[in-house]
């Protein structure tokens, strides 16, 4: 009997000790409260931009005077020829029936440099001639600049201004518009006016 107890023995103590041991792994729970987990966000950099607004810029078109603009409702009472010479730039020449207007442009046909109308009023002119002229003027000056719409009540003023010129007296004026200019010419040695259309 006593053999048997010493042979079980180390077994009992063994198995004591192999449960000390485990006892002493076991995790017990914790009575204190969960912590919170906390978000983490990241952080947003957000650059500024200034904005530097420009106005655009008006770039302005260069003045186009054209052939047909100025022989509009011209052409047909003129006999208009091309004139080959020796000039770097086209002309083209006109002249009425009753040799009384001379219509002169200086460019090419889409883009005339200089436009040019002389209409002389000799002494012994009559008055339907005279009415011929002033609305062979009106018409060339229309055409010249439609943009302005004071043309009658200014050839008054051009026949009132020549009309008043003692023979052999010439004098010149400028009618000067927003991009155009139109000089006359008052001769009374050859007793004409003349007009001429040019672009700044």
């Amino acid at each position: 009997m006593r053999s048997q107890i010493k042979f079980f023995l180390p077994i009992i103590f063994c198995l004591l000790i192999a449960g000390c041991v485990s006892s002493s792994k076991t995790v017990m729970p914790s009575d204190a409260p969960p912590q919170p987990i906390v978000p983490v966000v990241a952080e947003e950099v957000i650059a500024e931009v200034s904005l530097v607004i420009e106005k655009p810029v008006k770039i302005e078109e260069p003045v186009r005077i054209t052939y047909n603009q100025i022989t509009n409702l011209i052409g047909e009472f003129l006999d208009i020829q091309s004139l080959q010479g020796g000039s770097e730039q086209p002309i083209f020449l006109g002249t009425s029936d009753n040799k009384l207007i001379t219509l002169e442009i200086v460019g090419e046909k889409d883009n005339v440099i200089e436009a040019s109308m002389r209409l002389a009023y000799p002494a012994d002119i009559n008055a339907v001639n005279t009415d011929l002229n002033n609305a062979m003027m009106l018409r060339f000056l229309r055409n010249a600049a439609s943009e302005y719409t004071e043309w009658p009540v200014k050839i008054k003023e051009i026949m009132s201004r020549f009309n008043s010129l003692q023979i052999g007296t010439r004098q010149e004026d400028t009618i000067a518009l927003e991009r155009k200019v139109i000089q006359v010419l008052y001769d009374k040695n050859i007793n004409a006016i003349t007009l001429t259309l040019t672009h700044k």
